[in-house]
């Protein structure tokens, strides 16, 4: 049964992508659940979060529910510098980037929001807005699996040639 599932969800890979000049190209959809949370965990209820493609665009915007949560679905291209990511048996990735907006919070931007069958749950940690200080945006770096991590460092290792860490 597991030779089975892996060959289905390699059909259903290669069904969304194609190819052109650059390599492949693929578009993602996903099923991606966002978490706004204060410092101390507790859920940040009907926060905005605006969902921005790699091209720059707003995707699509959600608002979290009482418990800071929204699901929505995600269609994506392909990021280039995940294109390695099936050398470690899964597949290439998309990117996307949230801001999340929420009166009495500073802003918060988080880069790197992976878009994938691997990824489906980020969080977002929310300041709250001091007041007499700047209160700028916040920037965090999502939380991205490990073996898409693997996978970056093998490719632009190989690019520069140094070795990778065992």
């Amino acid at each position: 049964m597991k030779k089975f599932a892996m060959i289905f969800v390699v059909l259903i890979t290669i069904s969304v992508c194609s190819f052109n000049s650059i390599g492949q190209e693929c578009v993602f959809k996903s099923d991606v659940r966002f978490i706004t949370v204060n410092e101390q965990g507790a859920p940040v209820a009907d926060s905005k979060v605006v969902i921005i493609g790699s091209d720059g665009e707003i995707l699509t915007t959600t608002t979290t529910d009482k418990n800071g949560e929204s699901k929505v679905n995600i269609e994506t291209n392909t990021d280039p510098k995940y294109s390695e990511n099936s050398k470690n048996g899964i597949a290439p990735r998309g990117t996307v980037t949230l801001i999340s907006f929420k009166d009495g919070y500073r802003q918060t931007v988080v880069f790197e929001v992976g878009i994938s069958d691997l990824d489906g749950l980020h969080y977002i940690v929310m300041k709250p807005i001091i007041k007499g200080a700047r209160n700028e945006a916040v920037t965090q770096l999502a939380q991205n699996h490990h073996l898409e991590t693997a996978s970056l460092v093998d490719k632009y290792a190989k690019l520069v040639n140094e070795k990778v860490n065992d």
